[in-house]
């Protein structure tokens, strides 16, 4: 289905005034026509309120596959000015472009696609850093399903200057080929926050400090004590995390920095699971997001409710011990 709860489509008329009306249809626009199903889109008929007159879609279902190719919907009506005259029909504009995919791993390709359409929409070989970071804001956004007039988590200042200068050399102009290899990173990232298993809650809660270079994780963490450790994403391993954390193996070098692989969590093994297991991580670092501060947490009373069951450890949900 579409990625909402329902769809609005508002009749505006000026001064005509329509007596008759037919459901509102929504119309498949595609590339491509060869479908094998003989239902490619279900949902997609709404009784049009006389009074507001809008139409109001619940759950409009696209049953195609469109192999990264462009679909997009526009709306029709048979409507008539007055009694016993004919029908005429009514068409909306076409609405933006959507690829239908078939599962999570397509959507870094797909969202990255769209996203291009904004970013070069005038066929220009590039795009200035501030509209290219605003855009890609707006899409972020939506891709961790967020309000933008609301934000839990918008990327900050200090986000942005991490991504401009770590992935785009700090360019005031953003050329297509620099935003193909940004976004084969950056999609990864949000692909990860948009579908993995607590890591949406990690990532709202500041469990997971995300978008930070090993250089400062080391800077943040050199005077901080013994199994201290925040959680980032690698810069060289898209949508894979890294621990960074503070050892006693030598004193010379106290920030040490794990790379967790993909066999190393799973459906069955979740990134709380894996720190849980490893008893030098024992406090993390923790964002309070509306202050821009750190708060150090011990580990078990952090993670404690995203363990998976038969994991839980003894803190219970207020951060007490259940018994001593």
């Amino acid at each position: 289905g579409i990625n909402a709860e329902y769809g609005i489509v508002q009749l505006i008329t000026g001064t005509l005034d329509i007596n008759n009306f037919s459901k509102v249809r929504a119309i498949l626009i595609s590339e491509e026509q060869n479908w094998k199903t003989p239902t490619p889109i279900e949902n997609e008929t709404a009784v049009m309120d006389a009074y507001q007159k809008t139409a109001i879609f619940h759950n409009i279902k696209i049953n195609i596959s469109t192999r990264m190719s462009l679909v997009q919907l526009k709306f029709q009506m048979n409507f008539a000015t007055q009694a016993n005259t004919p029908y005429q029909l009514l068409e909306s504009s076409i609405s933006y472009p959507m690829i239908v995919i078939t599962n999570e791993s397509q959507w870094s390709e797909a969202a990255g696609r769209l996203l291009f359409l904004d970013w070069f929409s005038s066929q220009q070989p590039e795009v200035p850093w501030p509209l290219f970071a605003n855009t890609l804001h707006h899409h972020f956004l939506k891709a961790t399903r967020q309000d933008p007039s609301r934000p839990s988590r918008h990327l900050n200042k200090s986000d942005f200057d991490y991504l401009h200068s770590t992935f785009l050399s700090n360019q005031p102009n953003i050329s297509q080929q620099q935003a193909t290899s940004f976004w084969n990173w950056f999609g990864q990232v949000v692909q990860t926050i948009r579908f993995k298993r607590h890591i949406n809650n990690l990532w709202f809660s500041g469990l997971i400090y995300g978008l930070l270079s090993k250089r400062d994780a080391t800077l943040l963490l050199q005077n901080q004590d013994v199994g201290t450790f925040l959680i980032r994403f690698s810069e060289t391993n898209p949508g894979l995390f890294s621990v960074s954390f503070v050892s006693n193996d030598d004193p010379a070098d106290r920030v040490k920095h794990y790379l967790i692989r993909h066999e190393e969590i799973s459906s069955n093994k979740t990134l709380p699971d894996f720190l849980k297991e490893k008893p030098q991580l024992m406090f993390v670092l923790q964002i309070d997001l509306a202050a821009g501060v750190f708060r150090k947490i011990p580990k078990e009373m952090a993670l404690h409710n995203f363990f998976s069951k038969g994991k839980r450890s003894q803190y219970g949900a207020n951060g007490y011990i259940d018994t001593l």
